[in-house]
């Protein structure tokens, strides 16, 4: 029977070259994972004390995994809209959309719809209908708050 096949009856030592070793091979058994990864593998066979530490020391010498976390990938961010990014101040162009219904309580129940106006910012509100008064209202309020707009886009689209 291995130290593999024991599941959490081993106790490690995290000063022992054996460690190292063990740690070493689970890192590689797991395609290079991150700490977290590497401490849940380990932990359904044996058990490790300072575990976080010593799995930080082994993995910062993999060559593999520093590799790989500095060629990280980040979330491509939407463009905005070409009239807002250069000069225009803050909701001078901005889009509108009705988004989702919502339901308001208090002293009776009703339903309230949301409107969101969008610009660097967003600015929420709500109208009690998708009808075209209830929105000049939202609107109104809107213009009140942060300003007149030069440019009204339906649909909240960017670019």
């Amino acid at each position: 029977m291995t130290l593999y096949d024991m599941r959490g009856s081993a106790l490690l030592h995290p000063d022992q070259h054996c460690t190292h070793l063990i740690l070493n091979d689970m890192h590689w058994r797991i395609l290079h994972g991150g700490v977290s990864a590497t401490l849940a593998e380990l932990r359904e066979r044996c058990w490790l004390l300072r575990g976080c530490h010593c799995v930080k020391a082994v993995i910062s010498k993999c060559r593999v995994y520093k590799q790989f976390r500095h060629n990280a990938t980040s979330t491509p961010t939407a463009p905005f809209p070409k009239d807002i990014v250069p000069h225009s101040q803050l909701f001078q162009v901005s889009g509108v959309n009705f988004v989702w219904l919502v339901f308001v309580r208090g002293d009776f129940n009703m339903k309230a719809y949301t409107v969101v106006f969008t610009c660097v910012v967003v600015h929420l509100d709500l109208c009690n209908s998708t009808t075209v008064n209830a929105f000049v209202m939202a609107f109104r309020h809107f213009v009140v708050q942060r300003g007149t707009t030069s440019v009204l886009q339906k649909g909240c689209k960017a670019g």
